[in-house]
């Protein structure tokens, strides 16, 4: 529970990109949401990919993994 104001709310999720947003809680009664859409990393696509059985690429496999060199 938070008291009203304004707050900087941050949602992670292994596989996906942070997200930071500003919510704020006002003063009326019951909860008052604040929604996130998280976005999947190119690591997790391509784990999902790969699960299910895809043929991906050479050249989209390279390009995945040097995204993935630069996030670390």
């Amino acid at each position: 529970m938070l008291t009203p104001g304004d707050y900087m709310v941050t949602a992670s999720a292994e596989g996906y990109h942070t997200v930071t947003r500003s919510c704020r809680v006002t003063f009326e009664e019951g909860p008052v949401p604040c929604n996130f859409r998280l976005t999947k990393t190119p690591k997790q696509r391509l784990r999902e990919l790969l699960a299910a059985g895809a043929k991906v690429p050479p050249d989209l496999r390279r390009r995945l993994e040097r995204l993935r060199g630069q996030k670390n």
